[in-house]
């Protein structure tokens, strides 16, 4: 059991790739929007990045949204969950608010 308030990271999730929007180069602390591709249901993201790692990316779910209408006890990613995930898979990036 963890301790109240930690999260593991995600690594059984996949994500869609997307075509490239431009030559961005997302860093730490923007806000991009993945699309998942290997659960039940498919889901939007809205994930914050914490880091990188060559080309891993690695952020915290900061908003999912299933496509269909699912009883969120059912939702297979949370608000919080840390996933990694690749450039190629940014849809759309949301710059960061500081």
């Amino acid at each position: 059991m963890l301790p109240e308030g930690t999260t593991t990271m995600r690594s059984d999730i996949q994500f869609i790739q997307q075509p490239e929007i431009d030559v961005h180069h997302y860093e730490r602390g923007d806000t991009v929007r993945l699309t998942t591709a290997n659960l039940r249901h498919e889901y939007q993201l809205d994930v914050y990045i914490l880091r990188r790692d060559d080309k891993l990316i690695y952020g915290s779910v900061v908003a999912a949204a299933p496509k269909t209408d699912i009883p969120v006890a059912n939702w297979e990613v949370k608000n919080g969950e840390e996933v990694a995930f690749r450039q190629e898979n940014i849809a759309k990036a949301v710059p960061a608010v500081n």
